[in-house]
């Protein structure tokens, strides 16, 4: 039987024996190892009944999984059957337990089905588009002059569309967070003197929403919380039956609760109070995609009925790279000059292991941090991180790396370009893999050159998307560009594409080149004319006959059929929708700034170590949980990074409203307005304001979260953004002159 060796710190937590208690816990700490180890002595050591068991509530289905197999294996090795004495489970099949016990407590039937984010996204567009389209005055008074002035009917009824799902989902959420029927939301908004026509609309749809669940027999995610918490409520005897099942409630990843989420399991744990929660509130890194509150954990904590403990030692990083993440810690709780932002980061510091513990830090690599201070625009960057990857992989062959960039566009760039550069990258974390995005990007250019048949620029796209697979071959390639440029000049395409007997004279430099060109030419106009003809079909089919001539691997093909599905379904639901609309949709996936579920490896359980050699690229927020030998930083300007200055630039104050700009921050501050008798009346752009701060906040967590990914050695750099207008963010110059004091080898 292996003897396990505890940390002091560990030891103290494994000594509970009942009671509420909080524990903070730095980025590699062992959190996971020690919950597993509280929840198999609970099983083994407190008497449990044959009918209770320990509960453990995580974030997600892999944390869960993870879980599971660790305490089993802990009771399995003291000779105790696995999967008896323990539950484990999200939050959301938490939820769904509970309410399956009695469905009719939460107005459901027997058979309820859960809507998935996918399918909530499609209803709550078909009912935006619906108000639209009945409401266009009110909707015109949203949009900006400069905005309209810039942009064609078509681009801003996009963008409209797109905001609007952005801040009902917003408005839905909130209110189910603070536990609200549309019923008795509409109560709180019938008290109010004077709710902008936007909450109206929102209402409006939230209602439509709500009657289209019922209609399927369904929920979605949200109601799944709400409605458990309701049933609850509702019947003392489920609630007394399930306290007595779950006499303790571990509750790990507690920096990402929600009100909900606390007040379902505060109930649950209402009269034994045996609740241990367990996260670190400086990676609480989701509050702009969810109703997470890290104040929370950090209040919970603060109580003074509850037990406080730390899990403060890391061997994760070497001793350089935990005083960078720990001085980013103090500097923002001690310095920051924006007050507002110093409870970004709180303690407990990390703290070296100690000499007798058996995960040591890793030794520093050289350099250990390395902050690049040149001011590169975004192309600049990509290729100092190309060849500084580059280098160091030909001298760390087995070493693990990671490209870390805060959204997915710059991460699909990154992984084109490191592709590009012949060096293996890893694309599991990304929102599209490569050769998805590559799939669509074809689909789209030649659709586009279809579409638009007198543009020569988008016919030679489309022709050299044609031959890509020849990229290789040098010598084809050359000539595939000199025929892309034939094609950009050429005064009448109409006569290059139908002319029967086709003859153009090009000029190369023998006639091996010319004859090759020749035969580029007439195969991809051959191909292109069977294209012409096939846009009689519906525009599912004309990709599919697109697809059949390209030379694309089975995934591809795959890839590139579940596009066409897509497609056909769009086109279905909107009707009036224009193939550019499509087109627009197709761009998106190539740009890697719409999810579209592909053939993928499942990022769930990715394990770095499993890719030594290549690069991992991914964002600050897929990173989260995971570790590298080496780790890149990218983008740390003052746009990706903000501190709340005056002249930062925020994305969620989008450019196409009228002032206040971010609607998001603003549906949810008169929201909140009507539905707390306490709160301030509703002020237009005070909610922007504070906003800014609330993001700022996150970014500085995500730096620290980006920090705490590297176990050897981190380069950082930034750029100046689109219109070279951003600068180094401040957290980045702070960092680098404690990097100076330190005498740490920057540039």
């Amino acid at each position: 039987m292996t003897k396990v060796k505890f940390r002091d710190s560990q030891s103290r937590i494994l000594n509970y024996q009942g009671g509420l208690m909080g524990i903070s816990a730095v980025p590699g700490s062992g959190k996971t190892f020690t919950l597993s180890h509280l929840a198999a002595k609970l099983v083994m050591e407190s008497d449990l009944a044959y009918d209770q068991e320990v509960l453990i509530v995580t974030f997600s289905n892999v944390a869960a999984d993870n879980f599971t197999s660790r305490i089993g294996a802990i009771l399995s090795e003291q000779g105790i059957v696995e999967g008896i004495g323990y539950k484990v489970r999200t939050l959301h099949g938490l939820a769904s337990d509970i309410i399956r016990e009695r469905p009719d407590l939460a107005g459901l039937g027997n058979d309820f089905s859960i809507i998935d984010a996918s399918e909530s996204t499609e209803i709550l567009q078909d009912l935006i588009r619906n108000q639209m389209m009945q409401k266009p005055e009110i909707f015109n008074e949203l949009v900006s002059d400069n905005y309209r002035s810039r942009n064609n009917d078509a681009k801003i009824e996009k963008e409209l569309l797109t905001e609007l799902h952005r801040i009902v989902t917003v408005y839905i959420k909130t209110a189910k967070d603070h536990l609200l029927s549309v019923e008795e939301l509409q109560t709180h908004i019938n008290k109010t003197e004077s709710p902008t026509s936007l909450l109206l609309i929102c209402q409006e749809i939230f209602r439509s929403y709500q009657a289209a669940l019922n209609y399927r027999g369904a929920v979605d995610f949200d109601d799944l919380i709400r409605l458990a918490w309701l049933s609850l409520n509702n019947d003392a005897d489920l609630l007394k039956s399930l306290q007595y099942r779950w006499p303790y409630i571990l509750e790990d990843e507690a920096q990402d609760s929600s009100l909900v989420q606390e007040a379902i399991l505060g109930l649950l744990t209402k009269t034994h109070q045996n609740w241990v929660r367990v996260g670190d509130p400086n990676q609480a890194i989701n509050e702009s995609f969810t109703t997470a509150n890290p104040q929370l954990l950090r209040n919970f904590i603060a109580r003074p009925d509850v037990r406080s403990e730390t899990l403060p030692e890391s061997g994760r990083s070497c001793p350089a790279i935990i005083a960078l993440a720990n001085n980013l810690n103090e500097w923002t709780q001690y310095h920051h000059p924006n007050p507002y932002l110093r409870n970004a980061l709180s303690h407990p510091l990390i703290e070296l292991t100690k000499p007798d513990d058996p995960q040591q830090n890793p030794k520093c690599a050289t350099p250990s941090v390395y902050f690049n201070t040149q001011r590169f625009n975004t192309q600049e960057e990509m290729d100092f991180i190309i060849d500084d990857v580059k280098a160091w992989l030909e001298e760390h062959l087995d070493d693990t790396v990671a490209v870390l960039a805060l959204s997915n566009d710059r991460v699909g760039r990154l992984a084109g370009a490191l592709t590009k550069a012949e060096i293996p990258v890893e694309q599991a974390l990304m929102k599209n893999p490569i050769n998805t995005r590559k799939s669509a990007g074809s689909i789209f250019f030649i659709l586009r050159a279809l579409v638009n048949p007198t543009d020569t620029n988008a016919l030679a796209q489309a022709f050299k998307v044609f031959y890509r697979h020849c990229q290789d071959d040098e010598e084809s390639w050359l000539v595939i560009e000199k025929c892309m440029r034939y094609i950009q000049n050429t005064d009448h395409l109409e006569d290059l594409i139908y002319e029967e007997n086709f003859d153009q004279p090009i000029v190369f430099e023998d006639m091996l080149e010319e004859e090759l060109a020749h035969d580029f030419l007439t195969r991809f106009i051959f191909k292109l004319r069977r294209w012409h003809q096939a846009t009689i079909l519906p525009l599912d089919q004309t990709i599919i006959t697109i697809a059949q001539d390209l030379m694309l691997d089975p995934i591809e093909l795959a890839t590139v059929h579940k596009i066409s599905q897509l497609v056909r379904q769009i086109l279905q639901d909107q009707p009036e929708w224009s193939i550019n609309n499509v087109l627009s949709e197709i761009k998106d996936i190539a740009n890697n700034t719409k999810t579209f579920l592909s053939f993928n490896e499942a990022e769930d359980g990715f394990n770095p170590d499993l890719h030594k050699g290549k690069v991992v690229v991914a964002t600050y927020h897929k990173a989260k949980g995971l570790e590298w030998d080496k780790v890149y930083l990218s983008s740390l300007n003052n746009f990706d990074f903000p501190s709340a200055s005056p002249d930062d630039y925020f994305l969620s104050e989008r450019d196409i409203f009228v002032e206040p700009k971010n609607r998001q921050a603003e549906i949810k501050m008169e929201l909140e307005a009507i539905i707390n008798p306490n709160a301030p009346a509703y002020e237009p752009g005070l909610a922007t304001i504070i906003d800014r701060n609330d993001v700022s906040r996150e970014r500085i967590r995500l730096l620290y979260v980006g920090i705490t990914r590297a176990k050897k050695s981190i380069t950082a750099s930034y750029n100046t953004g689109r219109f070279l207008k951003q600068d180094e963010a401040l957290a980045s110059r702070e960092l680098r002159k404690f990097l100076t004091d330190e005498n740490t080898s920057t540039s």
